[in-house]
Parts: structure tokens; C-alpha cells; sequence
């Protein structure tokens, strides 16, 4: 299960862009929503026997939690990244039994 959150959260680390220090928090998670929901379902696709509808559902509810809990997450890397995860695990969890 937190491999899972893990996997899922991760995505944030790596979908950023150098340039976006002039963008607001908003602006950069909804500029890159679509990319990290796709990376996500990926991630999730690859390490679990997952529908790509219910990945990208329970994707999309911890990327909208990872940033309630913290609109900087899409800056930082991915230890950084892997700590929020942990430290909100329960919240996350949430996310899985989106259905």
C-alpha cells in the first residue's frame, strides 16, 4: 500500500520545469496537471494490476490532496517529495478507495 502511494505520489519530482519560478502555485499545478495524471497512471499501471479509469481516479485525488496539503509540491525534488508523502499517508490512502 505505500509503495503504491509512493509510486502514484512520485510523479510531482519529475514532471517540473526550471523556468516556472514566475508562475504562481495554481498556474504551474494546473499547467501540469495533465502531464503528472498521466505519469502517474503509469507509474500505477506498471506496479499494480490497475484499470487505467480507476489509476487515473484515484491519480487525480492525490494530486488534488498533495497539493491541498502543500502547493509547493510540484517544486520540490523527490526526496522532498517522498517525505510529504509519508508524513500524509492516511490522507493519501483515502485516494485508493476512490470508487
Amino acid at each position: 500500500m505505500k509503495k503504491l502511494l509512493l509510486t502514484g505520489a512520485l510523479f510531482l519530482a519529475f514532471a517540473g520545469c526550471s523556468n516556472r519560478a514566475k508562475e504562481s502555485n495554481k498556474a504551474t499545478f494546473e499547467k501540469y496537471y495533465g502531464v503528472n495524471l498521466e505519469r502517474c497512471v503509469d507509474a500505477m499501471r506498471l506496479n499494480k494490476n490497475i484499470d487505467s479509469i480507476t489509476a487515473a481516479e484515484v491519480c487525480s485525488c492525490m494530486i488534488h490532496r498533495i497539493y491541498e496539503i502543500d502547493s509547493t509540491a510540484l517544486s520540490m525534488n523527490g526526496e522532498e517529495v517522498t517525505t510529504l508523502v509519508r508524513k500524509h499517508a492516511a490522507e493519501l490512502k483515502e485516494c485508493l478507495e476512490v470508487n
